[in-house]
C-alpha cells in the first residue's frame, strides 16, 4: 500500500495513524529527557531554601512576639525590634508561600518532563518493534492531550512565577510598612499613608493565595493530560501488536 494511503486510511485500535518519518528534528521528549533532573534538583533546591528562611523567619518571631506589650510599643523606627517584626512578616507573610508553591511548581514540572520522556520511549520503542516483525513503522497521530499537556504545564508555571514577583513586592512592602516605630503600627496604621499602605499589602496577599492555587492547578492538569496520553499510547501500541500480527500487510487498516 503507498504511503499516502497509509496516511488516509490507517487506523489502529480506533486512533488515527501515520508513517513514522524518516528523520526528525529536536522533539520535545528530547528536551524533556534533559530537563526532568534539573527541574527536579530546582524544586528540591527552592524547598529547601524556603525551609532555611522559614526557621530565620521563626527565629525572628520569636524574639519579637517574646517581648512584653510595653517594649513592643515603644520600639523606635528601624530598631532591632522592629526589624525583628519586618523580617517575619516580609519573609512569613511576603514571599515565602509562594516560593515553596514555586518549588513545588517545579518538582511538578520535572514529573510532567519525565511523563513526556516515557512517551517518548514508548514511541520509540514501538517503531522498533513495529520495525523487527517486518512491518511499516507507524505513529500515533497525536492526540489533543499531547498538544494541551505541554504549555497547560508552562503557563502553570508562569503563573507561580507571577505569584513569587508579586509575593516579593508585598515582602518589600511589608518591611517598610513594619520598620516604623511600633508606635505608629503595631495597634494598626496611625496615618493616612500608612493606612494605604496596609491596604495594599492586604490586598496584594488577598491575590497571592488564589493565583498560587490556579498555578498549581494547571500543572497538575498538564500532569493529569500527560497521563492520559500515555493511556491512549499503551492502547495504540496495544492495538498495533495485534495488528502486526493479525494483517496480512502490516500497513493496511
Amino acid at each position: 500500500m503507498s504511503t499516502p494511503a497509509i496516511q488516509a486510511r490507517l487506523r489502529v485500535a480506533g486512533y488515527q495513524a501515520r508513517p513514522a518519518p524518516a528523520k526528525e528534528g529536536l522533539r520535545l521528549s528530547d528536551l524533556a529527557q534533559r530537563m526532568w533532573k534539573p527541574m527536579l534538583a530546582m524544586g528540591a533546591m527552592v524547598i529547601a531554601a524556603g525551609i532555611v528562611l522559614g526557621i530565620i523567619s521563626a527565629a525572628s518571631a520569636n524574639d519579637y512576639f517574646g517581648l512584653t506589650g510595653t517594649a513592643i510599643q515603644g520600639a523606635a523606627a528601624n530598631g532591632a525590634i522592629v526589624s525583628d517584626r519586618a523580617l517575619y512578616e516580609a519573609v512569613s507573610n511576603g514571599f515565602l508561600p509562594p516560593l515553596l508553591f514555586l518549588g513545588l511548581g517545579f518538582l511538578l514540572s520535572g514529573v510532567t518532563f519525565l511523563l513526556a520522556t516515557i512517551l517518548g520511549t514508548l514511541r520509540d520503542g514501538g517503531r522498533e518493534i513495529q520495525r523487527a516483525v517486518g512491518g511499516d513503522a507507524v505513529d500515533l497521530v497525536k492526540p489533543i492531550t499531547a498538544k494541551l499537556f505541554p504549555p497547560v504545564m508552562m503557563i502553570g508555571l508562569m503563573v507561580l512565577i507571577a505569584g513569587l514577583v508579586t509575593g516579593i513586592v508585598v515582602a518589600a512592602d511589608q518591611s517598610t510598612y513594619w520598620l516604623h516605630a511600633s508606635s505608629q503600627v503595631a495597634a494598626g496604621p496611625n496615618t493616612g499613608a500608612l493606612t494605604s499602605d496596609l491596604a495594599t499589602i492586604q490586598s496584594l496577599r488577598a491575590w497571592l493565595q488564589p493565583l498560587d492555587f490556579v498555578g498549581m492547578a494547571l500543572i497538575l492538569s498538564g500532569i493529569v493530560l500527560a497521563l492520559a496520553t500515555i493511556v491512549t499510547a499503551l492502547r495504540f501500541q496495544a492495538g498495533r501488536v495485534v495488528q502486526l500480527g493479525e494483517a496480512g500487510n502490516p500497513a493496511a487498516s
